[in-house]
């Protein structure tokens, strides 16, 4: 297991993260972290699932990412259940990794879960429609 100190710009966003999506008042609504390319995304993800109190699911555009977000959860030592085709794996946990291919076909399996976090969210904008 890898020790680490989040940096404060890190901490911060995490702290706010836990926060909204933990604020009865703002349910249902939508919220936005925004970091650039080298910020330690991944590792903000890992912390805010952490510790958030039910289960979770991550969405991710690709096998690649996913599988950087499962690795630096591993490595801080917090499981992650795996729903992807690429990965040919069906798995649902309290932190579920997945890419959004996949949770398409199966919606109904994830609607009862309360945390649902976009890795990439800039992929989920699309005026046409789209899997998101």
């Amino acid at each position: 297991m890898t020790s680490y100190t989040l940096r404060p710009y890190q901490q911060a966003a995490v702290d706010a993260g836990v926060a909204y999506l933990t604020d009865e008042l703002l349910n249902g609504r939508h919220g936005l972290i925004v970091q650039p390319t080298g910020a330690g995304k991944s590792l903000a993800i890992a912390n805010i699932v952490a510790r958030l109190p039910g289960p979770c699911v991550v969405l991710q555009p690709s096998k690649e990412i996913l599988e950087q977000n499962a690795g630096k959860l591993a490595s801080y030592g917090h499981y992650a259940a795996v729903f992807s085709a690429s990965f040919g794996r069906r798995e649902i946990g309290r932190i579920t990794l997945a890419t959004i291919g996949s949770v398409v076909r199966y919606a109904e399996a994830f609607r009862k879960i309360p945390y649902v976090l976009i890795d990439e969210c800039h992929q989920a904008v699309n005026p046409k429609g789209g899997q998101y």
